[in-house]
């Protein structure tokens, strides 16, 4: 990138893959993100005092001005949010981490190229997005992955209505066959149809929001969950609404003793 500031010693690995130099293991790729740090690690309480009146806007042209503490405080911001996105497509924390500092490397190589016309965490998120999508692709196609990679999720949203975690007898056994379920139901889920509604109910994100990340309409962003949650309600039908409460009953009456019995 023409411009570009310096990073320093301890982002060195980045400058080397900017210039094409080779990195391989899980290891060489996490250290080369040495200016972002670890994604694993718990993230601060919050921006100091010094950053945190400081927009996106001038952080960015801070950025490009040459000061790599400027972009390193963007990333802090914003990559929580970016990485809870990407696992929500690539399903294990590995692929997860790396996918989220290949987006936020890709976006520091390109920031001479941002107009500002989206917010910086817009643009940073549809980077991840894309890239996200290129990993479950490429996946999907050496059959390399299974269901079981993914058993470690304890952050994907839950569907509107289920209500509250049961309990008794049973109930653990019954919401690690939910969550199953629920896995396989999104993996049957199109690109699309997934990235809308992981945005709205895992990220929490507004039509509007969606909308402006993904570059499409509030019409489509509706139109889109809506099939997405009918699509999932129809597969998770055994544990959703009446069917999940005749269930119950039938577990209620099980317990119940029998005439006779404790007396």
């Amino acid at each position: 990138m023409p411009g570009s500031p310096r990073l320093p010693e301890r982002a060195g690995r980045i400058a080397a893959r900017a210039r094409g130099q080779k990195a391989t293991g899980r290891c060489h790729r996490r250290a080369r993100f040495g200016m972002i740090g670890r994604m694993d690690e718990q993230p601060p309480a919050g921006p100091s005092p010094a950053t945190e009146t400081e927009t996106d806007a001038e952080l960015v042209e801070q950025a490009r001005g040459g000061e790599t503490a400027a972009f390193e405080t963007l990333f802090e911001r914003y990559r929580d949010r970016v990485y809870r996105v990407v696992y929500g497509y690539v399903g294990n924390r590995e692929d997860a981490l790396d996918v989220t500092q290949e987006a936020f490397l890709k976006a520091y190589q390109k920031l001479a190229g941002f107009k500002g016309e989206a917010r910086f965490s817009t643009w940073v998120t549809q980077i991840a997005i894309h890239r996200a999508i290129d990993v479950r692709r490429r996946r999907k196609r050496r059959k390399a992955s299974s269901l079981e990679e993914q058993h470690d999720r304890d952050d994907l949203a839950r569907l509107p209505g289920r209500g509250s975690p049961r309990r008794g007898p049973g109930a653990r056994l019954e919401e690690a066959e939910f969550e199953q379920k629920l896995r396989e139901a999104l993996e049957q889920l199109s690109d699309k149809h997934r990235t809308v509604f992981l945005l709205h109910t895992q990220q929490g994100l507004a039509y509007k929001e969606i909308a402006a990340t993904l570059g499409i309409s509030i019409g489509t962003v509706m139109s889109r969950l809506f099939y997405a949650r009918k699509k999932l309600q129809k597969a998770l039908e055994d544990y959703l609404g009446p069917a999940a409460r005749a269930r119950a009953a039938m577990r209620t009456r099980r317990r119940q003793p029998k005439p006779g019995e404790g007396e």
